[in-house]
């Protein structure tokens, strides 16, 4: 008995320590839900699983390296050119600042607003707003800042227009600026930048005679300074470029009188609100815009 006993409890402990040892499969269980675990781990190759900070960075990582970032912004793009900027270009007519919008759409992604381009459009849409700014057209006169104010907000509203835009052309009046003040105060935003772009007058008439256009998409080259790759087609297009009919020395000596008149106390007005920048517009477009995106870079 004594040694049947002492069998018996051998093979019993035997029972005990083969109960104990888990099997290779919950051994991986354990492994891998309780890595504090004072079980050994298997003796298997076990793939190890990340913690959860690894896998969150592996998860930047893998969505870092699948990113693009949009065609319109250059590899070297800094948060400047990322920005959804709201800016004026004002000047006289013939100082530049078409070619310099240009630039800055290209460089950062924005849209450009002309009240020219912008009259146009609602004209041939066909628009009550289009019928009322053509009846005005035809009979020569000024198309009034109430109905001026009402197309920008339009198009200031439009989503091709949130990431950012440039208004030019406009405000021509104080009266127009205030009211762009409480449209984008309404509109839960305001204006960052204001760039004025000064030329002399003197240079201002050569300018103007050399312009030359393409009508349907607004491009502008000038024949001495800013000349198409082929003598008078687009560059783009390769259709015809022209001269606008009011693009002569007596209808700037007008357009300029009412610039003098109206537009600068705008910019008077803005620099009151420490929203502007000047730039001496008369050196060449390129020493011109590398101060411009010095300026956006502040």
């Amino acid at each position: 008995m004594g040694c049947g006993s002492s069998t018996d409890v051998q093979n019993t402990n035997e029972e005990k320590r083969i109960e104990r040892a888990p099997s290779s499969k919950h051994a991986d269980d354990i492994s891998i839900e309780d890595s504090e675990s004072p079980v050994p781990a298997p003796t298997k190759s076990v793939e190890r699983v990340p913690s959860s900070k690894q896998a969150e960075d592996m998860l930047v990582e893998d969505t870092e390296s699948k990113t693009t970032k949009p065609a319109s912004i250059s590899e070297t793009s800094t948060a400047a050119e990322a920005r959804k900027w709201k800016l004026i270009f004002i000047g006289a007519p013939g100082c530049g600042k078409g070619t310099q919008a240009e630039f800055v759409k290209k460089d950062f992604a924005l849209t450009q607003l002309s009240t020219g381009d912008l009259l146009r459009a609602a004209v041939k849409s066909g628009s009550e707003l289009g019928t009322r700014v053509q009846a005005v057209m035809e009979s020569g006169g000024l198309v009034d800042d109430e109905t001026i104010v009402e197309l920008m907000k339009e198009a200031i509203a439009q989503p091709s227009n949130a990431g950012g835009f440039i208004l030019d052309g406009f405000p021509r009046t104080v009266a127009q600026a205030e009211k762009l003040d409480q449209m984008l105060a309404e509109a839960g935003t305001q204006l960052d930048r204001v760039f004025e772009f000064r030329v002399d007058d003197d240079q201002l008439v050569e300018r103007i005679s050399g312009r030359r256009v393409h009508l349907a998409s607004g491009r502008s080259y000038h024949i001495k300074t800013k000349p198409p790759v082929v003598d008078g087609v687009d560059d783009d297009t390769g259709e015809p470029l022209v001269q606008r009919a009011d693009d002569n020395e007596e209808t700037l000596k007008k357009r300029l009188a009412s610039y003098h008149e109206y537009t600068e106390p705008v910019i008077k007005y803005y620099e009151s609100k420490s929203l502007l920048t000047t730039f001496d517009a008369q050196r060449q477009p390129a020493e011109i815009y590398a101060d411009l995106k010095a300026a956006l870079s502040t």
